[in-house]
Order: structure tokens, then sequence, then C-alpha cells
């Protein structure tokens, strides 16, 4: 793999030059990464020496030299596009060169291969984590849900020590580039501060809580339940608000992703984007395999809550196929990328798509009011998970574990238990959480957009175009905020996603 020398860049076609030498080389890496981990996951033979090798080639770009040329050029050059190029790779090379350290980069290996590797058990035997989503939405034993939600201990126990050593290097490295830790780089770097996060954290618990209240003490009571804890709250928010699963089976799954994409306007026949099953602790996941190939690995279940998943996946793909901006102007924030997934994904809970895939009708109409419930839950779980995350970076020394408990308990309403934080597969990318809850903001409000302007969405092109046009085709070429106040006619605002937490779900 080729590797980047600094030229003698004097003008503002040399920057260019300078930079498209640098993309092309980062994409070459960075589609290696991607085919590497694809093996890794799918079972398929790979040469374990290539990661180091991949480190070693960004290493080789990832230099304060070249860095020193981006902030130097970045500054000077005239072309509005460089100058966003020049500062997207400023923060990905101080980022970067943070996480190239090599220690940190042997703790992040380490946990994540772990994660990929160990499966949870239960009662003696491995449990898929398909099973487990399903027991801890729909297992009528309580103890057993009990022992499911356990299952993660052991590994909570064994990467504790690890985790707090991650987390403590990744902050005291942020605090060479002037930032209180860790988190506040990362917030700063995607455009927002944790003000303005906890700003609508607040809207979202004010809006939620009386439904959420009183929503909770009618299941718990329905179910004999007198002290709701973890391991109950997902059954009680999901046992009852969803359609059948019978009417989403996972053989239909694939079939039913790509017609609602066709009814949308789009040439699935001609994208590269495919699907496999996998048994992934995320539900799914996007890979970009090439330039031309994108895949998606989702879980095989019955259910919405599986089309909902594959759907939110196929999000990240289409943006990523239509994306055709340099490789490393493509990176965008993780709260516009999941607002894209979710964009995406909120197709197949519109009662018009519903009714196109054979959901009878009194199904729908039941849903178009239940269905609100587990999204409460889901925003309330997210940020339980954020609370606990900024706490550990405020203080990597403290006990996660319990403010992990504390902050359950808190936004799910249900009773204190230490919570095995270091079992969540998700620290080594950090900073994510609380894109999956803007994510949702962005997806209501941009919907809201398009059933005032291009009713019915289903059936025209025109919805589709116009997000290709504002989200899709430009890459990173603006700040996202811009993007989604330019697609929808104003800044982005909780009161979208209020109004799907209040008002039956509108059609599509």
């Amino acid at each position: 793999m080729a590797v980047a020398t600094v030229p003698l860049v004097k003008d503002e076609g040399t920057f260019r030059y300078f930079l498209e030498g640098l993309d092309r080389q980062f994409a070459d890496i960075g589609y290696a990464r991607t085919r590497l981990e694809y093996a890794q996951r799918m079972g398929e033979p790979f040469d374990p020496g290539e990661r180091a090798r991949l480190d070693a080639a960004a290493d080789a770009l990832y230099t304060a030299e070249n860095h020193e040329v981006i902030r130097r050029w970045g500054s000077e050059v005239d072309d509005p596009f460089l100058r966003r190029w020049a500062t997207l790779l400023d923060q990905d090379f101080t980022v970067a060169r943070l996480e190239q350290t090599p220690a940190l980069r042997q703790l992040v290996h380490t946990i994540g291969d772990r994660y990929r590797d160990w499966r949870p058990m239960l009662d003696g035997q491995v449990l898929a984590y398909t099973e487990q989503t399903r027991i801890m939405r729909h297992e009528l034993d309580r103890s057993r849900r009990q022992r499911a939600w356990s299952a993660l201990t052991p590994l909570g126990e064994e990467l504790a020590a690890i985790t707090r050593e991650m987390f403590s290097l990744r902050n005291e490295l942020a605090r060479v580039e002037g930032f209180d830790t860790y988190a506040d780089m990362r917030l700063k770097y995607s455009g927002i501060d944790r003000g303005w996060l906890m700003d609508r954290v607040a809207q979202m618990e004010e809006t939620t809580a009386p439904t959420y209240t009183d929503y909770l003490t009618e299941q718990a009571d329905k179910y004999g339940i007198q002290d709701a804890q973890p391991w109950d709250i997902q059954f009680l928010f999901d046992q009852d608000p969803w359609p059948d699963p019978a009417y989403f089976p996972a053989d239909k799954m694939i079939p039913n992703l790509f017609a609602c994409a066709e009814a949308l306007g789009e040439d699935t026949q001609h994208m590269n984007i495919r699907v496999f099953w996998y048994d992934s602790p995320y539900g799914g996941q996007c890979m970009n395999y090439g330039p031309n190939d994108v895949r998606i690995l989702t879980n095989r279940g019955d259910g919405m809550i599986y089309y909902h998943t594959a759907y939110h996946e196929y999000g990240h793909a289409i943006h990523s196929w239509y994306n055709r901006v340099p490789y490393t102007m493509q990176r965008e924030s993780s709260m516009f990328s999941e607002g894209m997934a979710q964009f995406m994904a909120l197709f197949v809970h519109y009662p018009s798509w519903l009714r196109k895939t054979g959901v009878p009708e009194e199904v729908i109409s039941t849903y178009r009011n239940t269905r609100k419930l587990p999204w409460m839950y889901r925003h309330r779980r997210i940020i339980a998970d954020v609370a606990a995350e900024l706490a550990t970076w405020d203080d990597p020394g403290h006990d996660f574990d319990e403010s992990y408990g504390q902050s359950t308990a808190r936004y799910l309403g249900v009773g204190y238990q230490p919570r095995p934080f270091a079992a969540t597969p998700r620290w080594t990318s950090p900073m994510r959480m609380h894109s999956y809850f803007i994510a949702d903001l962005i997806a209501a409000q941009t919907h809201a957009y398009l059933r005032r302007e291009f009713a019915p969405v289903f059936g025209s092109n025109d919805a589709l175009a116009h997000v290709r046009r504002h989200y899709w085709s430009t890459g990173n070429s603006s700040p996202w905020l811009e993007r989604v106040e330019a697609c929808t006619g104003e800044p982005l605002t909780y009161h979208y996603l209020g109004l799907e937490m209040t008002e039956p779900l509108p059609e599509a």
C-alpha cells in the first residue's frame, strides 16, 4: 500500500492535489479495514497480520507533517470546498493521531476482539443475541428474564479494568488538545456541546413523563410486578404495543425492505446493496465493502423490531450509495449518519406502508396509538446510556456499574441495580449513543416536512429526490445542522419528535 509523502504545496492547486492523494490512500485503507472486519464477523478466511499492516499504513498518513500542511493551507485557500475539506481533515487527524497511540490502540483492539468473540450463557447454554432480545421482550418467566439480563455480568467483570484504562487514556490524550474530557472534544467536533444535547434530553423527559409513568404503572399492575426492575422494563413496554410478529416474518424481511425502497422511487436492481444475516449484539451493521459494494448485516427474526433494524441499516446503505464526494468528506457526524438511518427506518412504521404490506386495518389503527410507547422507552434507554457514559468521562475512577444502575433507574423508572457498564459493546466507539436520540429528531423533522410538501410520499420519487439533494449527495460539505435546516426549512427542534410521542402515528 502506498505511503503519502509531503509534497511542496505552494498554492491552492497543489493543495488540492495533496488532499486528493491523501484521500485515495485513506479510501484504500478504509475499504480494506471493512473487508477484514467483514471476514472476521462472517467466519471467512482472513490474514491475522492484515490489521497491523493497515494500522501501519494509517500511521504513515496521520503524520505531524501532513497535519501541519492541512492546518496551514486550510486557512489560506479561497475555495470554500477546500476549506471545509481541510477543516474536517484537521479534526480527523486530531482524533486519529490520538487514537493511534500504541497503548490506546492495543486497548481498543483487545476489548473489540473480546466483544466480537464472546457470547453470553444462560442456564449452561450459549445465548444467541436474538434469543436474549426475545427473552427480554416476551418471556413471561420473570426469573428467566433476570438471568438473561445478568448473563452480561461476567463480561462486565472481565473487562472492567481495561475499560477504565481505555477511558482514562482517552481523557489524558484529549487534555493535551485543550479539552476537559474526550467527550467534550468529540461533541465539539460534531457541532454541538453538552448544553445543547441535555436541553433536548430535558424536553424528552418532560414530554414523555406523564404517559411513560402511567403506562409503566399500568403494565406492571397487569403482569403482577410490584417493583419493576431493569430486566422487566423492556418486557413491559414491548410486550403489548407492537403488531403480531406473524405480520413480519423473517423470510419476507429482505423483499419487504426492497419493495419499500422501490415504492419510494429507488431502482434497487441497479444498486449493489445486499443484506446478510448475522447474530449481532448491535442488531445490525452497514459496511462499505467498496465504493460500489455496500453490505448490511442484520439479525434474523420475526417481528417489526427486526424489520426496523434492517430498514435502519438500509438507511445507512442508501446514504453511502449516493455519497460520492471524496472519501474523507463522506465521514459524517454520527448524529447525522444515524439520522439518515432512522429516516429510512421510519417508513416501516407508517400506516400507509403497513397497509401496502398486508397488515389488517384494525391492527394498523391500534398501532397508530401504541407505537409511541416503546419509542418512549427507546429514548429513555438511550439517555440512560448517555448519562452513564458522560459520568465515566467526567471521572473514569468512579464505580461505573453503580452510576450505570443509577442512570437506568432514573430514566427508565425502575429499581436500582448495579449494571455491568463494561459489558456494553459500544464504548470502543465512544460518544455515539446520543446520536441515536438526535437521529430521531432529524428523522421526525424530515418526515414532517416531506409529508407537508410531497404527500403522498409512496409512489413518487420527489420526496427522496429532495432528501438526496440536501442530505445524501452532498457528503459532509457543510455542517449537518445547516443541512437539516436547508432540507426542512427550519432549525432542528424537538417539536416534531414530541408530536410523535403525543399524537397518533401519521400517514406517510
